[in-house]
């Protein structure tokens, strides 16, 4: 991954774009958390970087970091393997899933297919309030790229609204670019 971020009292895992120099997933967790990597499941068109997150009296969290190229398709097969990685899974990322639905300014394609498999494969969809993509044209509006799935993971409504707010407030990789 080009120029990767070292952060101070954080652990980073990766997983490199295979056929391109740079550019793939990471995860980042705190050095105290009680977190192991996890060995992600041959994908067809997702790239993902997992983590297992254990918290005491609660049982295992898997936390998923994933990326979409714009030029790809979200499939089912993608999903279902990673959801399949433990009970309580949480993806988050750039799906290149645009819904109007979760604050986006139009509805594309990879959205439909994710809006109509929510139901089916029972996960909730959360996105920030505001935009994460800020194109450097001036014809292109800011939008939403970047979501959190969750899947048996319950929080009380001001969790989701904590965590919303959480999804905001992280850099996203968009913005990041235009300083490195």
């Amino acid at each position: 991954m080009r120029k990767a971020c070292k952060l101070r009292r954080y652990v980073q895992l990766r997983t490199d774009r295979q056929g391109t120099s740079g550019e793939g997933t990471v995860v980042y967790y705190k050095r105290f958390l009680h977190c192991c990597p996890v060995d992600t499941p041959r994908l067809i068109d997702l790239e993902a970087t997992a983590c297992k997150l254990a918290i005491s009296g609660h049982g295992t969290l898997i936390i998923v970091s994933v990326y979409l190229a714009s030029s790809k398709e979200l499939l089912r097969s993608d999903l279902e393997s990673l959801l399949a990685l433990g009970e309580h899974v949480i993806l988050f990322g750039d799906f290149n899933s645009k819904n109007a639905e979760w604050n986006c300014v139009s509805t594309n394609t990879n959205a439909r297919i994710l809006a109509d498999l929510r139901d089916t494969l029972e996960f909730d969809v959360i996105a920030p309030l505001t935009p994460t993509l800020f194109p450097d044209k001036d014809r292109n509006r800011p939008d939403i790229l970047d979501i959190a799935l969750m899947r048996n993971v319950n929080l009380k409504l001001g969790c989701r609204d904590a965590a919303a707010s959480f999804l905001r407030s992280l850099p996203s990789l968009h913005e990041i670019r235009a300083y490195l």
